[in-house]
């Protein structure tokens, strides 16, 4: 579970194409998580990037 505390944290979920010898990630959908949203991660094969999308500090606890 993820809960986001302060500024916008862009996120990017991927799914894992592993069909061959070449495995790779495939961007699945893009979310931008603003301070109160709760987000739920589901293992395994729960892929994502995140970055600061704000001109200012982000802050997002991951428990």
């Amino acid at each position: 579970m993820t809960g986001f505390c302060l500024g916008v944290e862009r996120e990017i979920r991927h799914h894992l194409m592993a069909d061959g010898e070449q495995p790779r990630l495939i961007p699945a959908g893009v979310t931008a998580n603003e301070a109160g949203a709760v987000d739920f991660l589901v293992p395994p094969g729960d892929i994502h990037d995140v970055r600061n999308s704000a001109s200012h500090t982000s802050v997002s606890i991951h428990v």
